[in-house]
């Protein structure tokens, strides 16, 4: 297929001309729209406002994109200068609604630039075009895995609608140091690896510890997130596909070593001894494969790397404080979990019988193989239980309703609480002086939320509240979760992950269509309006 030129955007002269100006009156009346909406906007609300890195990141990705275009692309100084001046000024700030109609704007003019044929007015092969929307996409991947100033330790204060403060604290792969180096043998060199990288079989995909402490310093928690292990973008049956499944696996684990770090010195000392490790890999996925969503064989492989490196003895390489890499050994028990959290699973059943399947047996090591009919816990739990800890309490609390949700099945409807399993499983496996690790596919939205809710529940912990009864929250703690959701670094997260677009896509609303199925995220968890809003952010208009 062919595209004829005065489609396109710029030209020097004739036909190509008339598109040109044709393009940037089309422009200028998406501009002019947003300065109609401008004056209609109530502004009080400062959460309704974004800055424009987003536009800037697209627009300069698409100039890089031109400017390697190998001959696909000539008159490339007026294609980039129509580029440039749509740059936005840096201090320039939107309403929400208004920068979405600049990003859309945006968009267009990009693609019809980088459409215009070698003489602006011949037609130009759609092989071309393929290629160099494939060329913008590269660079785009390129840009934010290697723009270090977006995987930066995140360091934010959350104050409780009572007036408390707490630290949170996101380190990303990049920064999980012993010395100057980070851990790992394969250096990220203080850069990422984006939600985005589906190929990418030598590191995880957008991992970070995640930590909440108090005012005086204490941990109240501390995990590890991450994108799914699998590198799906690759062929399923391909040799580099099955490495880099074990692969993101392993960093996972020596992340969550990090996090223990008297662990992993002991391995570090005494590279001779085996160290063991204990972890619960709660995944957010729809465990089926609908259309073109393959999740379903995303979980495959994730299940799949932790089976081979679960219950046996691995070697890992590993960064010490000198910078050196040395080999320690460590002896990893997993247990794997999915509990599906989307419209797909839980309105529509997808996957339910395998995610089952597998909590099954996830339930039967971390409480006992009876944990139904059993009135104390046996597994994982059992053995935490037999010295009478502190927090025994809670940690009852939290089997308790672990039995409710599951006897009940509710873990596979929405209840007012979508993340209700997901959330006890995390929080438990904390209490029981275990690092959680949990995922969704890109690690930045599913991901984030579970952050939020297993917080909020923190929190509440420290102040000496019982663990909140599953199901819709009050409004005092929609407050908090509120708080959270907007101050724990999850919107950072999720700019790094895109060019400059906060916002989580799980507050994405649902089509009119298929409204019987909307979430009760809104409604029973979120609550006000506003903080909706600014935690949905510009999700909607962005793919990674």
């Amino acid at each position: 297929m062919i595209y004829p030129s005065f489609l396109f955007s710029s030209s020097i002269s004739g036909i190509g001309c008339q598109a040109i100006k044709k393009n940037n009156n089309s422009f200028s009346k998406q501009v002019k729209k947003v300065k109609r909406l401008k004056k209609r906007k109530n502004k009080n609300s400062s959460h309704d406002f974004s800055k424009p890195f987003y536009r800037t990141f697209l627009i300069e990705t698409a100039i890089k994109a031109i400017n390697e275009s190998q001959g696909i692309l000539k008159n490339k100084e007026r294609r980039i200068k129509i580029l440039q001046e749509s740059l936005p000024e840096e201090e320039q700030c939107l309403p929400l609604e208004e920068e979405a109609e600049m990003i859309k704007a945006t968009e267009n003019k990009i693609e019809k630039t980088l459409k215009i044929d070698n003489s602006f007015r011949n037609r130009l092969r759609k092989k071309d075009v393929k290629l160099m929307k494939k060329k913008w996409k590269r660079e785009k991947l390129s840009m934010l895995n290697k723009t270090k100033h977006s995987w930066v330790i995140l360091k934010n204060n959350i104050t409780t609608p009572t007036g408390e403060t707490y630290n949170n604290i996101m380190t990303p792969a990049g920064k999980m140091k012993l010395g100057d180096s980070d851990i790992f043998s394969h250096s990220y060199n203080d850069e990422g690896i984006s939600s985005g990288s589906i190929c990418e079989s030598e590191h995880a995909v957008n991992l970070w510890m995640s930590e909440l402490t108090s005012t005086s310093g204490d941990v109240l928690f501390k995990g590890i997130r991450h994108g799914v292990l699998s590198p799906y973008g690759l062929d399923k049956n391909s040799q580099e596909r099955k490495v880099g499944r074990v692969n993101r696996g392993k960093e996972v684990i020596l992340a969550a070593l990090y996090a223990n770090q008297a662990i992993l010195e002991s391995a570090i000392q005494n590279p001779d001894e085996v160290v063991p490790l204990q972890l619960t890999s709660t995944s957010l996925v729809t465990a089926g494969n609908v259309w073109s969503v393959t999740e379903g064989d995303q979980l495959e492989d994730q299940i799949y790397s932790w089976n081979e490196l679960s219950n046996k003895v691995i070697e890992l390489e590993v960064v010490d404080k000198s910078g050196n890499c040395q080999k320690i050994k460590v002896k990893p028990e997993i247990i794997p979990f999915n509990f599906g959290v989307n419209e797909l699973s839980l309105k529509f059943k997808i996957g339910q019988k395998k995610s089952d399947s597998i909590n099954l047996e996830g339930l039967k090591i971390l409480l006992g193989d009876g944990f139904c009919n059993s009135t104390d816990p046996q597994g994982w739990v059992g053995k935490y239980l037999a010295d009478n800890p502190k927090n025994k309490s809670v940690v009852l609390q939290l089997v308790q309703q672990i039995k409710e949700i599951w006897e009940a099945k509710a873990h596979n409807t929405d209840e007012s609480d979508p993340y209700k399993m997901a959330r006890c499983i995390v929080l438990l496996t904390y209490e029981i002086g275990i690092i959680p690790a949990w995922n969704c596919k890109s690690g930045k939205d599913r991901t984030g939320f579970l952050d939020g809710e297993v917080k909020r529940e923190v929190i509440k912990l420290h102040q000496n509240e019982s663990v909140t009864p599953w199901g819709a929250l009050g409004s005092e703690d929609q407050k908090l979760l509120q708080k959270v959701l907007l101050n724990s670094g999850n919107l950072q997260i999720q700019e790094s992950n895109t060019g400059g677009a906060q916002g989580n896509k799980v507050c994405t609303k649902t089509p009119w269509m298929l409204s019987s199925a909307e979430l009760s995220l809104k409604r029973k968890r979120i609550g006000d309006r506003d903080a909706w809003k600014k935690i949905k952010g510009l999700s909607n208009f962005v793919n990674s």
